[in-house]
Parts: C-alpha cells; sequence; structure tokens
C-alpha cells in the first residue's frame, strides 16, 4: 500500500465520523504529519504508516516442519521512529498540538498475521507474568513496561491507532500528559487501550519505574514490592511450524 493511499483511507474514516480532518501536504520537499484532525479547541497531527507484508512469517511457515523463532520487531521499531520524527520535526507543530501514529497492519483485502500484535507490544513492551502472591493466592497477568518500549522513549507521544481490517484500536500513552485529552476527542469513537484504567480495575501490572530494562532483576524485585508478588515466572512465547492436522476424528 502507498502512502497517498493509506492516507485516504484513515481520511475517510475519520470524516465517517464527522471529524474535521485534512490532509497536510509536504513543505519545500520536506517530510511532513500525513493530516491532522481539529476538534475540542486541540489539533490532532496524524502520521499514517503501513505494514501489510510481514517476511518473517513468511519465512517461517515456507520453513521447515518444526522450524522454532523468536518474533524480531526492529523493523516495525523502525516505522515506528520514523514516524514520529516526522511529527516531531514539522515545523509548524504548535507545543499544545495532541500526537498521533495511525498504523494499518491489514486494510481489507490485505495479508499480514502478526503486525498488529507485535506492534502493540513493542509500544508498551509488555510481558506476561504468572506465580504465587505473598498471600497464597496464583496469578497470571499481563505486565506493561516490563522491557524496553516505543511509549517509555517516546513521552511527547500521545498515542497510536492500530488498524487491522475493520478494527480499530487506539493505544494510549499513559507516560504522556496529553492521552487523556486525546481518549476525551477519540476514546469514544474508537476501542481503547488505557494501561492505567487496566491496572486500577486489577487487569495488569505497570513496571513504571526507572530501572533499566535489561536488568531483569531490578524491574522483578520493584513488581515483587509494588504488588506484594512472592514468585514471579515469565512465560516466553515462540513461534513454530507445525503441519496442520488433517485427520477427522
Amino acid at each position: 500500500m502507498n502512502d497517498d493511499s493509506a492516507r485516504d483511507i484513515v481520511l475517510s474514516i475519520l470524516r465517517y465520523y464527522d471529524l474535521n480532518a485534512q490532509p497536510i501536504y509536504e513543505i519545500n520537499d520536506k517530510k511532513t504529519p500525513d493530516l491532522f484532525v481539529e476538534g475540542g479547541g486541540r489539533r490532532i497531527l496524524i502520521e499514517v504508516k503501513s505494514k501489510e507484508d510481514d517476511q518473517q512469517l513468511r519465512q517461517l511457515l515456507e520453513g521447515p516442519t518444526g522450524t522454532q523463532m523468536l518474533y524480531n520487531s526492529s523493523s516495525l521499531d523502525t516505522i515506528l521512529r520514523d514516524a514520529w520524527r516526522q511529527i516531531r520535526e514539522f515545523p509548524q507543530r504548535h507545543l499544545d498540538d495532541l500526537t498521533l501514529i495511525w498504523f494499518i497492519a491489514r486494510a481489507i483485502g490485505g495479508i499480514t498475521i502478526l503486525s498488529r500484535s507485535a506492534i502493540r507490544s513493542l509500544l508498551y513492551g509488555t510481558a506476561i507474568l504468572e506465580g504465587r502472591r505473598r498471600d497464597g493466592t496464583s496469578y497470571e497477568k499481563e505486565c506493561y513496561f516490563f522491557t524496553e518500549s516505543a511509549f517509555f522513549k517516546r513521552k511527547k507521544l500521545d498515542g497510536v491507532i492500530l488498524h487491522e481490517k475493520q478494527d480499530i484500536e487506539l493505544c494510549l500513552n499513559p507516560y504522556s500528559s496529553g492521552s487523556s485529552t486525546l481518549a476525551g476527542l477519540l476514546g469514544s469513537i474508537f476501542a481503547t487501550i488505557d494501561p492505567k484504567k487496566l491496572e486500577a480495575n486489577g487487569k495488569c501490572f505497570i513496571a513504571d519505574c526507572n530501572h533499566d530494562r535489561r536488568n531483569r532483576k531490578a524491574v522483578l524485585q520493584f513488581l515483587k514490592e509494588k504488588y506484594l508478588l512472592d514468585t514471579v515466572s515469565i512465560l516466553d512465547f515462540r513461534l513454530f511450524n507445525l503441519p496442520a492436522n488433517s485427520k477427522e476424528e
């Protein structure tokens, strides 16, 4: 999908919801955000990106039976980095502008497998933890910001929309001061991930500490004290190429 097609898809969606969305055109051949939305006295700068064909998954599926891999999201991280740079360096950006990256993982009729879930994990640095609490009860929860994450590194990025076919999900950055305003403008339209609300409802952990995420022992100790945990195990998921069993039972 080319950049103009991706931008036009997003424009049509925003206008369908009666939002005042307008394209932004390049200034003197310099890269700019793709469009903006005005509402509630604020402006949202939006950069649209897409990645539909995932070569890693294609190689896995076409590889020998039993092939395993850990998903490498470096290409997705590059997309996020470049998108944020275009917003950050926009010469007409105002201090009170809200910032949003719209990531199309799959348009209708497109082909992809894991881009949406992989980029969500990249945004939040998530991991699945399980174990026992100090009161003897067991738990299994998703932990946000357990590993290095795009939102933690880019605290002025208010949110990212993940778009897969007809599913559109607004991911809020809890480290950004503008994320609550962004939620107020778009949260009633799109499904929203808000780690702070999830934590308040007991649905997740948040490793909101300043430890180097490569120092797992320090992060785990922080979580143990914050949530009164006794034991913690990290669930490690790998992808396997295994044949489907077509034999009827």
